[in-house]
Parts: C-alpha cells; structure tokens; sequence
C-alpha cells in the first residue's frame, strides 16, 4: 500500500525587510509575523515589538548616537522611528537629543544599528 500525502494548506506574507514571500501551514503563523525568519534574527527582537507594540524603546547607533521612540515600521534596509503621537497626526521625537522634532519620525538604516530597548527606564 503506497502511503498519501496529506496536502498541507499554507498562508503567505511579504517579508517587510527582504520582501521576499514566506509561509506558514494555516492557522501557525505567529498573528505578529512581519518579516521572515531569516531576517527576524539579524533584528533585535524589541526593534520588531517596537513595529506591532508601541511603547518606550530605545536604540544605539554604531556612531554612539542613541534614539528614544515608540513605534518602529520597517521597510526594506530602512526603520523610520516615531515618537508619541501628539493628537494631531504627527509623531515627534524629543528635540533634546537631536535638535529637530521630526513629527513624521526618522529613517535610519537597520545596517547602523548596534542595539535595541524595550522600557529602557522601567515599565
């Protein structure tokens, strides 16, 4: 007796970072999934909560710069952080650290980033 194969049902995503299509059996993919697993482990884990939890994050730059944020959205080689929402559509980062407000966030290229904090002063 030749053994069936049972046909597994698979649904699909877009990586965010490499856009390449990746896939799960139904009903596995992790409801937060936004990049594939290749690329999930060249990304500090609190950068990714930062895209689908907003919070207080912090990261470093390989320069020693850091950024304080709340939301991350990754795209390609690119991240663009924002700060808290400031109830009139815009993000704005603390003017302190950088000397502008960016109220629709900054890109920064993932390649430039040394490290990543979720709560960086507590929760």
């Amino acid at each position: 007796m030749v053994g069936i194969e049972k046909e597994v049902k698979m649904e699909y995503q877009v990586c965010l970072v490499c856009e390449r299509r990746f896939g799960y059996p139904v009903g596995t993919l992790p409801e937060d999934t936004i990049i594939c697993p290749p690329c999930a482990r060249k990304i500090p884990r609190s950068l990714l909560k930062a895209c689908v939890d907003p919070f207080s994050y912090a990261l470093g730059l390989v320069d020693g710069r850091f950024i304080e944020f709340t939301e991350a959205d990754i795209r390609g080689e690119w991240v663009n952080l924002k700060g808290q929402a400031d109830g009139h559509g815009d993000h704005p980062l603390d003017k302190e650290m950088w000397g502008h407000r960016f109220f629709r966030g900054l890109e920064v290229r993932l390649d430039r980033i040394a490290w990543c904090a979720d709560a960086p002063d507590g929760s």
